[in-house]
């Protein structure tokens, strides 16, 4: 599994809609992206990828490619 559809998949269990990993998915199309669930994106995503976000990149996600560049930039592979 790719990061991408990890990440996908993530959303999709969090926000309780479908993300396709091969089309882009901003929080602007999901109406229960709100704050809360924001967090829990962002919980999710350290956990999944073994990574801890500086303040300022969890305030920059705004979409799943964003996710995907810092599982790049950061990520481990998983185990």
């Amino acid at each position: 599994m790719t990061s991408r559809e990890r990440i996908a998949a993530l959303l999709s269990e969090i926000l309780k809609v479908p993300v396709d990993p091969a089309r882009e998915y901003a929080r602007e199309q999901a109406e229960n992206w709100d704050s809360l669930n924001h967090l829990r994106i962002v919980l999710a995503f350290e956990e999944e990828f073994g990574v801890s976000l500086p303040p300022e990149e969890v305030v920059a996600v705004r979409c799943l490619s964003d996710l995907e560049r810092l599982a790049q930039r950061t990520a481990q592979p998983p185990p």
